[in-house]
């Protein structure tokens, strides 16, 4: 008998340790996207190619100023600038939508300045040329190469940003004396106030979306976007495009699980799969999930579980001294 219930014993150990130790397989992050409709778009195609899911969840409205008066301004501007920078596809567009209203096209002689290899590669589509490309991919970056090539007083650079884009590039210029025109030609607008403010878990239940497993904002200004359309909760990981907008969320109290190191989407990927925080359950419990359902992490297993075999060995053994 005693050897009948060490060999059981064994046996459960056995099975319990090879449950613990069985390997568990990475799944996709699921990221939460909270930029305009188009960028949440445009992000949520590129995601699969990065090893990442995205729900698009737009908490900003994008509105471009094609206004008689802005128009004119663009185009007097543009024919007497020898530059015009960009800082963001949204600026290629709103330069595009301003020449198609005025029904004229770029001066031959205009050179054009793209901040990365997103904006540098819709203004050559557009454009049919781009002439700088700065090599750090921000508005900081692009304003120091810009004063590296136009380090003369009869240079003027045309920058075509939105209302609420920071001055790094104006500020670069006029330190070398270098003329710049800045002229805003879209807004960037939070999504207005819900009716009725949930949680945003909540929000993604009413319209049948998986809980993701970080929310990702891009500028301060989808930070406010989202708090507009939801309530925000303190389980929630923020994965943020870069230290102005961690200092926005952290100034409304909550915590960064993650910082691109670069502002472009695939640093952010990187950055959310640094975390090591998602994994899937095991391989029986993972293929009886249905088919676009969330699949959350495992709990850890209890202290209970783990000491099972070694209880049941030591029982075992008692007993076996007793007889």
């Amino acid at each position: 008998q005693a050897l009948c219930r060490r060999s059981h014993a064994a046996w459960i150990g056995r099975r319990c340790r090879g449950r613990m130790t069985r390997p568990r397989r990475d799944r996709a992050p699921i990221l939460l996207l909270t930029r305009d409709a188009e960028g949440c778009a445009r992000w949520a195609r590129r995601l699969p190619e990065l090893g990442a899911t995205g729900l698009e969840f737009p908490c900003l409205d994008l509105r471009f100023d094609t206004s008689n008066d802005t128009v004119a301004r663009l185009v007097k501007a543009l024919d007497r600038a020898t530059w015009l920078a960009v800082s963001s596809r949204h600026g290629v567009d709103a330069v595009n939508a301003c020449l198609s209203a005025a029904r004229r096209s770029l001066p031959s002689r205009l050179r054009i300045a793209a901040v990365g290899p997103a904006s540098a590669g819709l203004a050559h589509r557009t454009f049919g040329r781009v002439d700088l490309q700065s090599p750090k991919p921000t508005a900081q970056g692009l304003g120091l190469a810009l004063a590296q090539r136009t380090a003369s007083s009869r240079d003027r650079v045309v920058i075509a940003v939105a209302d609420r884009a920071s001055r790094d590039i104006e500020e670069a210029l006029q330190a070398v004396d270098v003329f710049a025109d800045r002229i805003e030609l879209y807004r960037t607008l939070p999504a207005p106030p819900a009716l009725r403010r949930r949680t945003l878990g909540a929000c993604l239940q009413a319209a049948a979306m998986p809980n993701p497993d970080v929310v990702t904002l891009a500028s301060p200004s989808a930070l406010e976007g989202l708090m507009a359309r939801a309530r925000l909760t303190p389980d929630l990981r923020f994965a943020t495009l870069g230290p102005t907008t961690s200092r926005a969320v952290q100034r409304h109290g909550f915590p960064i699980a993650a910082q691109a190191a670069r502002p472009t989407l695939e640093s952010l990927v990187e950055a959310v799969h640094g975390l090591r925080l998602l994994s899937m359950p095991s391989t029986d419990a993972a293929s009886s999930e249905k088919p676009g359902q969330s699949v959350r992490p495992m709990p850890p297993i209890s202290a209970a579980r783990r000491t099972l075999p070694s209880e049941l060995e030591a029982e075992s053994r008692a007993k076996e001294r007793s007889t």
